[in-house]
């Protein structure tokens, strides 16, 4: 093959799978050049660097090009993928309690500020014109407002290796000082054989099975605006619940009101111009899913997934997830 000179992340990339480690193209995902052609602005996608110390893995030198264009991969089996740290309008699946492991230990952390916590961040690449490491600074004050001066106690960010260009240092920065005060929760938990579809770096929604404040469950049959469910709603007073559901590709709905069945039966629910709910029957073996919470609940349950495990001899694997908020990209 013949290569033409480039700073794209994505054909040097490709070069390194291909032609040095023999990967083949057919186990490149097409995702590696999908996310450089959607970039909002090609200099997000900017590599220059020879990674010449002999030593150094492919992983190692795969992690530090792909990282340059806040770029992750990971393999299954011997195919390689690829994600971008980007806003996720659409989740793509949701685990509750009907594919969650109740058996299983999870843990939920929730991490809150500390005085001896980081308050900025600083981003370290080098200059073009004087060809020497210079910094790019971010920090938060106490009112929320963030800066372009070096915080207190600032977490660094090493891209000299790979970053010539301050368009990409400053996008960088901006992500990972919002990211400071905006991404605290993180969940590991057992998911049954549904955590297999998940790809890392997608957005999913997240149902805390022990949970008494939001409702989930499986859609067992449809009869108008009315519901019946596998688990009782029992919404507390003056509160207003919405719900929403997963269509028959996984799809998460539009989001309605959802009130008590007006005819007492606590194991549903009545919901005007709710789409894509679907029921088990023939190949289907399951309903829709769907998860009825107040407005603040159902937007506290977006994560992206950031790991998978293993599934064992009976399909549950782990899986590791931390809170998805939007306005982490908002300098996008």
């Amino acid at each position: 093959s013949v290569y033409a000179e480039t700073r794209r992340f994505c054909d040097y990339a490709f070069y390194l799978l291909h032609e040095v480690s023999g990967v083949s193209i057919e186990d490149i995902d097409d995702s590696l050049f999908d996310i450089h052609d959607n970039l909002s602005d090609p200099q997000l996608g900017y590599f220059d660097a020879t990674l010449d110390d002999k030593n150094m893995s492919l992983r190692d030198r795969m992690e530090i090009i792909c990282n340059t264009a806040r770029v992750r991969y990971w393999n299954v089996g011997i195919k390689w993928f690829f994600t971008r740290e980007e806003a996720k309008p659409i989740s793509s699946m949701m685990f509750n309690r009907r594919n969650l492991s109740a058996a299983k230990a999870y843990r939920f952390a929730q991490s809150f500020k500390r005085p001896s916590d980081y308050d900025g961040v600083t981003i370290r690449y080098v200059d073009p014109e004087s060809n020497s490491e210079s910094q790019i600074y971010r920090s938060v004050r106490d009112d929320g407002t963030i800066i372009s001066e070096e915080g207190n106690n600032s977490l660094e960010f090493n891209m000299t290796v790979g970053c010539r260009n301050e368009f990409q240092a400053t996008n960088r920065a901006e992500l990972e000082v919002r990211r400071l005060f905006r991404q605290n929760i993180k969940v590991t938990d057992v998911a049954l054989a549904d955590a297999l579809e998940m790809q890392i770096g997608e957005r999913v929604d997240y149902v805390d099975i022990f949970d008494g404040d939001t409702f989930d469950g499986e859609i067992l049959a449809v009869n108008g605006n009315t519901y019946t469910t596998s688990d009782r709603f029992e919404p507390v007073s003056n509160f207003t619940y919405y719900v929403y559901v997963t269509d028959v590709n996984g799809n998460i709905s539009n989001s309605v009101i959802a009130t008590p069945r007006a005819d007492g039966n606590l194991f549903g629910f009545e919901a005007a111009g709710l789409n894509g709910a679907y029921l088990a029957g023939g190949e289907v073996q399951s309903g829709s899913r769907y998860v009825i919470a107040t407005a603040n609940d159902l937007s506290a349950t977006s994560y992206i997934a950031t790991g998978r495990g293993r599934p064992n001899a009976q399909g549950e694997c782990s899986i590791e997830l931390a809170e998805y908020d939007p306005l982490m990209f908002e300098a996008d």
